[in-house]
């Protein structure tokens, strides 16, 4: 297997099946981060949960493991038990499962996101299955569902800034270097026309963007790949 399209015959009928079996709440995603234009959805069942449909863009953990990072993205064979939240605001406990080819490379993934608002308010017994693993490591845009790949840039670059810790009319060029190597590492980069909204939110040039980013790349920055 090559290509998640090979994949699609096998899993739509299964994901049809759970999407009856689990019912209107759960939602279940694939994935394909192949896709062109980082829109990346090419399957999904009981797409109300989020409101999102076939042809949507990637969410934030998919945009970093599509490229291979998967520091701060769970285990090898995916993120489990994490929670979630919708544009709407409603609260879901999400799984994330890593999609491989045949040479072991993340191509996809299989998403599940069940909402879980109506049962946090419910009875004491179902404690036991709304205990989610919230994962300390996973940055806030992870957190955050929108099929809108503008928004999603937005708040990535809303973190950077807020983890450089300094108001942008203050910052040197070292922590707005710092501000950049962290939209780079997260794969805000690959976002269509993101070097321009980046260079508008940082208050330089484009071109000065692109000179940071290849003063980046010429330093040794560790990065966890696989």
């Amino acid at each position: 297997m090559d290509n998640i399209s090979e994949l699609l015959p096998i899993l739509n009928p299964i994901l049809e099946g759970l999407g009856k079996h689990f019912g209107i709440n759960c939602e279940f995603v694939i994935h394909d981060y192949q896709s062109e234009n980082l829109k990346t959805i090419v399957s999904i069942v009981n797409g109300n949960v989020t409101n999102r449909q076939i042809g949507d863009s990637v969410t934030s953990i998919g945009l970093r493991v599509s490229q291979g990072i998967t520091a701060n993205s769970g285990t090898t064979d995916g993120i489990f038990n994490y929670m979630t939240q919708t544009k709407a605001g409603r609260i879901l406990k999400s799984s994330t499962i890593y999609l491989r080819d045949s040479n072991k490379n993340i191509i996809g993934s299989l998403c599940v996101n069940y909402d879980i608002t109506d049962l946090q308010r419910a009875s004491t017994t179902l404690l036991e299955f709304l205990n989610t693993s919230d994962k300390e490591s996973l940055y806030d845009t992870d957190k955050y569902v929108d099929g809108n790949i503008d928004n999603l840039l937005l708040k990535m670059i809303k973190e950077s800034i807020d983890s450089v810790g300094i108001p942008v009319s203050q910052m040197t060029k070292k922590n707005k270097m710092e501000g950049i190597k962290i939209l780079r590492d997260r794969g805000a980069l690959k976002i269509q026309r993101a070097v321009d909204v980046i260079a508008k939110y940082y208050c330089v040039s484009k071109f000065t963007i692109y000179n940071y980013i290849n003063e980046l790349d010429s330093m040794d920055y560790p990065q966890n790949m696989i």
